[in-house]
C-alpha cells in the first residue's frame, strides 16, 4: 500500500468511528434536534449560542470533515489500484454509501428523529466502517503466509451476525429497550408477561452469545494455524472489551459514558472482523483480482 493511500484509509475510518461516537453523544444528550432543521441550524450557516445546538452543529462538522477525507481516499485509490476488482468496487460503494448516508441525516432530522431512520443510519454508517477496513486490509502491504482453511461458512457467518448484531443494538437502544431487562443474562423472573421491548432486548443478548461464541471457534481454528496470531488475539479482546461494556451499561444504568463507548468499541470490533476475514480469503487465495 503507498503511504499516501494508507494514510488516506486510516484518516477517513478514524474519523467515521468518531464520527459514529459523536453520533452517539447526540443521541443520549438528546440533542437529536439541536439544529431542526437542515443543512442549515435554525435557518443559519453558524447556529446560535446554545449546547444543544452546538453539539449537533459540531456533528455535522464532524460529517463533512468524513466527506473530505472519503473524497480524498477515493481519488488516491482510483488513482493507484484501478485494477483491482474488488478495491474499486468497494470504492465505489463507499462513496454511494456515504451520499446515501447524507441525504439520510437530513431525512432523520426533518422527520424528528424517528427510530427507523436513526436504525437506518447506524446501519449505514457501520457499512462505511466496514467498507474501509476492508480496502485497508485489502491493500495492506502485508505478507500473507498460505493458509489451509475450508469453514468460509464461519467467516461469513461470523461477518454476518457482527452486523446484525451492531443493528439490534441500535434498535434496543431507539426503541428505549436499553433497560427494559434489568439482570443478565435473563431478562428477570420477577417481570410480568414480556412486552416487544423485552423481546428485542433478549434479541440482542442471544445474539451476542452466538457472536462471541463462534467468534472464538474462528479464532481458535486460524490461531491453530498460526496464522495471524496477535490479530486473533486482538479480535477476541476486542469482543470481550464490548461484551463487558454491555453488561456494564444494565448494572450502572446506561450512563452516557459507557453508552458512547459501547457503540464506539463496536464499531472497532466490526472493523477488526472484516479485516480478519479479508486476510483469511486473501491467504487462502479466494479472494484475488
Amino acid at each position: 500500500m503507498e503511504k499516501g493511500v494508507s494514510r488516506a484509509i486510516l484518516l477517513s475510518w478514524t474519523s467515521t468511528v468518531i464520527l459514529i461516537a459523536m453520533g452517539s453523544i447526540v443521541r443520549v444528550t438528546g440533542y437529536g434536534l439541536g439544529c431542526p432543521d437542515w443543512p442549515l441550524c435554525y435557518g443559519r450557516a453558524i447556529p446560535p449560542f446554545f449546547m444543544g445546538a452546538w453539539v449537533e452543529f459540531l456533528h455535522r462538522l464532524l460529517g463533512a470533515l468524513v466527506v473530505i477525507f472519503v473524497g480524498w481516499t477515493f481519488l488516491l485509490i482510483r488513482k493507484s489500484y484501478k485494477y483491482d476488482h474488488y478495491v474499486m468496487m468497494g470504492n465505489y460503494f463507499l462513496v454511494g454509501l456515504l451520499l446515501v448516508q447524507i441525504v439520510l441525516g437530513g431525512i432523520h432530522v426533518l422527520l424528528e428523529i424517528p427510530p427507523i431512520t436513526g436504525v437506518i443510519h447506524t446501519a449505514t454508517a457501520m457499512l462505511i466502517v466496514g467498507l474501509l477496513a476492508f480496502i485497508g486490509a485489502r491493500t495492506a502491504n502485508v505478507k500473507l503466509p498460505p493458509l489451509m482453511f475450508r469453514d468460509f461458512y464461519l467467516v461469513n457467518l461470523v461477518v454476518m451476525l457482527t452486523y446484525i448484531l451492531l443493528l439490534s443494538g441500535s434498535l434496543v437502544t431507539r426503541t428505549g429497550a436499553s433497560l427494559i431487562c434489568p439482570e443478565f443474562p435473563w431478562c428477570g423472573s420477577f417481570l410480568p408477561k414480556w412486552n416487544y421491548l423485552m423481546k428485542i432486548q433478549m434479541l440482542h443478548r442471544i445474539i451476542a452469545f452466538i457472536v462471541l461464541f463462534l467468534t472464538i471457534w474462528l479464532v481458535w481454528k486460524i490461531v491453530k494455524s498460526r496464522f495471524l496470531v496477535r490479530l486473533g488475539y486482538t479480535v477476541v479482546i476486542v469482543l470481550v472489551i464490548q461484551f463487558c461494556l454491555g453488561i456494564a451499561n444494565i448494572y450502572m444504568k446506561i450512563p452516557m459514558t459507557l453508552r458512547v463507548l459501547h457503540i464506539t468499541v463496536g464499531a472497532i470490533f466490526w472493523s477488526s472482523v472484516i479485516v480478519l476475514a479479508t486476510f483469511i480469503y486473501l491467504a487462502t487465495g479466494r479472494n484475488k483480482s
